[in-house]
C-alpha cells in the first residue's frame, strides 16, 4: 500500500508540473484605465472590460488590444458571451448587450453594445 501511494504522489507531481504554468506574460492593453472584466470566445478573440466605459477586445490571443465605443463613461465590471455573436456587458448601473458583429476594414469584426433599458426587456 505505501508503494502504491508513493507511485501516485511521485505521477501526480510530475504531471502537475509538466502542466503548470511557469511565467506570466506582460501584455499591453493601451489604455490607462483600470480593467476588471475578461472574457475569451476562444483562444483568440476576446473582451475586457473596464473603467470609463472601457471595452477592449483582441483577435489574436491578446497580443494587440483595440478599443471599442461602449457608448457610456460608467464602469463596466464583466462581459460574457454565450456564442460567437450574442454578449453582454455589466457595469455601474448599466447592463449592455449586442448581437450583431460588424466587419469593417477588411474582415475584423467588432461588435457594438447596446444599453438595456428596463422597457425593452423585463417587465415588472
Amino acid at each position: 500500500m505505501k508503494i502504491l501511494l508513493k507511485v501516485f504522489l511521485i505521477v501526480f507531481l510530475i504531471a502537475n508540473l509538466s502542466y503548470s504554468q511557469d511565467t506570466w506574460i506582460v501584455q499591453e492593453s493601451n489604455t490607462g484605465e483600470w480593467l476588471s472584466g475578461v472574457y475569451f470566445l476562444d483562444e483568440n478573440r476576446g473582451w475586457v472590460t473596464g473603467g470609463n466605459g472601457t471595452i477592449l477586445n483582441t483577435l489574436n490571443g491578446g497580443d494587440i488590444w483595440t478599443q471599442q465605443n461602449s457608448g457610456t463613461s460608467e464602469s463596466l465590471f464583466d462581459v460574457k458571451f454565450i456564442n460567437d455573436t450574442t454578449g453582454w456587458v455589466v457595469g455601474d448601473e448599466i447592463i449592455l448587450y449586442t448581437k450583431d458583429v460588424h466587419r469593417p476594414r477588411g474582415c475584423k469584426p467588432y461588435f457594438t453594445f447596446y444599453a438595456m433599458t428596463p422597457h425593452c426587456c423585463f417587465s415588472e
